[in-house]
């Protein structure tokens, strides 16, 4: 859990002739989370009202481009969860932190043959919730 004023911080690095890692910086300590390299990009970070981290990214894998989540649970980072469900590419999350606990994450993603905005949420009791259709 992070104490008051601490700051978590997300970025990519790039390691020569090897390729991207995502990166994120909770209250100083630095993890590198992803061990293979890939084409990620635009993290962003959130913490939830329990005080947990969270880190969003996109990330190329098997051709498709989707967003990813994780979350840092007793000092420990979660596995890459696949958030975006929608066509590729799907890119450009934002996140939101509710008060109930959950995270809410919304994307560009491709939709029978064109762009829309769609949302998912992350309780805390249940999980991923099912994707809405914002646009």
């Amino acid at each position: 859990m992070l104490l008051s004023g601490e700051a978590v911080l997300g970025w990519i690095e790039w390691e020569d002739e090897t390729g991207e890692h995502v990166v994120v910086s909770v209250a100083g300590e630095t993890s590198r989370l992803d061990s293979e390299p890939a084409d990620c990009f635009r993290p962003t970070v959130a913490v939830d009202a329990r005080a947990t981290p969270w880190i969003f990214y996109g990330r190329s894998e098997d051709e498709e481009v989707a967003v990813y989540g994780r979350r840092c649970t007793d000092g420990r980072w979660s596995d890459p969860e696949r958030v975006s469900d929608s066509g590729h590419p799907s890119f450009n999350q934002e996140v939101a932190a509710h008060d109930d606990g959950s995270v809410e994450v919304v994307w560009q993603g491709r939709v029978g043959g064109r762009f829309e905005i769609l949302a998912r949420r992350w309780i805390p009791e249940s999980g991923w919730a099912a994707t809405v259709d914002v646009t």
